[in-house]
């Protein structure tokens, strides 16, 4: 499964996070403050993959589950959006996601 590190990481082959920055019309460190978090919001994850040809709308999916907290409806959404991912890449999505609720006093965005 891929996560949206991933489409950052292709970003950032094509152009510097302050390129990005100003072409999306995103805070100067929003992407530096992404790659820390290890997640992109589903706005700015769509505004890149429809920048990079990407399938905008699948990456706007992939933010928005990365970003919901543990649930079994979060668990059900992945399996359906993100085609039945295996258990190690749920696991991942679930350390990610206490590490996330874990620090949300400093998610900004």
């Amino acid at each position: 499964m891929k996560s949206t590190m991933d489409l950052l990481d292709q970003a950032l082959k094509v152009k510097t996070p302050p390129e990005w920055a100003r072409s999306l019309g995103l805070e100067r460190t929003a992407l530096h403050n992404a790659k820390r978090r290890e997640h992109l919001s589903p706005a700015v994850a769509y505004a890149l993959a429809e920048e990079l040809g990407e399938d905008a709308q699948q990456w706007a999916l992939v933010a928005a589950v990365e970003s919901e907290k543990e649930s079994a409806c979060r668990q059900r959404m992945a399996r359906r959006i993100l085609g039945g991912a295996t258990t190690a890449a749920m696991a991942v999505l679930a350390v990610s996601s206490a590490l996330l609720t874990a620090y949300s006093p400093l998610y900004i965005m």
